[in-house]
């Protein structure tokens, strides 16, 4: 049965003003996205891909284009946004954190606190509650990152390289921990990244961008079943996939060292 459109993104461009003139950075991008739907954004640096998830966000304005991110509640944020830097407050503990968006949003103390425990503990750090930033590590800090953009309840999740600055094996043990949590809720997911195998593992479809002004190049369909595990990527079909995107993506990537 087809998705609900929860994302309908049509023609959208950005241009910036740079000491050469206008600088375009994203040129005619079309994008839907179902409600529920976990859609990885992949392309070489600097084709836009973070631009359009700052766009969806609010935080830039498009030059040109439309987008409509359909509703589904009055009361919920319209979206929540995970960065790869570590965006939380360093004199908040990780409960204060976790619990800031709900604060905004006018939650009682006792409301807030009783959703944000639960996110901390879903990400594994109860023991940490009390904690502030600089006694956590950096995978530490995103896990808060994460549970504050759950806690918060939003229609869509942005989620921009959230793991791109973690070690390997954190960063393996964070991507199941995403997948776990996101089985429970089916948030809208648009989540940016360079790596073939994490948009494979964590999407159900991923979406090829061209080099600068990027724009679409080719969309794959990611057919593993869920809940997935890290086994899967010792399936052959994982490697036969990984190969066909690399082969779409390779072309982009000398493209974008080349203007380089």
């Amino acid at each position: 049965m087809p998705l609900r459109s929860k994302i309908i993104a049509r023609g959208v461009g950005k241009a910036y003003q740079s000491r050469q003139g206008m600088l375009l950075a994203l040129r005619d991008f079309d994008l839907e996205v179902g409600e529920g739907e976990f859609v990885c954004l992949i392309g070489p640096s600097g084709c836009g891909k973070s631009t359009f998830l700052r766009i969806l966000a609010g935080l830039y304005e498009k030059s040109a284009g439309e987008i409509t991110v359909h509703k589904s509640s009055a009361d919920k944020p319209r979206n929540s946004m995970v960065f790869q830097e570590y965006a939380i407050f360093p004199w908040r503990t990780v409960l204060d954190n976790v619990a800031f968006g709900l604060k905004m949003r006018g939650l009682s103390r006792r409301d807030r606190y009783e959703i944000a425990d639960r996110y901390i503990r879903k990400v594994g750090l109860a023991k940490f509650r009390g904690s502030y930033p600089y006694q956590l590590s950096g995978g530490m800090k995103q896990r808060v990152s994460i549970a504050r953009a759950f806690a918060n309840d939003p229609e869509v999740l942005l989620m921009d390289e959230p793991f791109g600055a973690l070690d390997a094996q954190t960063r393996v043990v964070l991507q199941e921990e995403l997948l776990r949590i996101w089985e429970e809720d089916k948030k809208t997911v648009v989540y940016v990244t360079h790596s073939i195998e994490e948009a494979i593992m964590l999407g159900d479809r991923v979406a090829v961008m061209t080099a600068h002004p990027g724009t679409n190049k080719e969309e794959f369909k990611v057919g593993f079943p869920r809940p997935r595990s890290l086994h899967i990527k010792g399936a052959a079909e994982f490697a036969e996939l990984s190969l066909r995107i690399w082969e779409c993506l390779e072309q982009e990537v000398k493209r974008a060292m080349e203007s380089t």
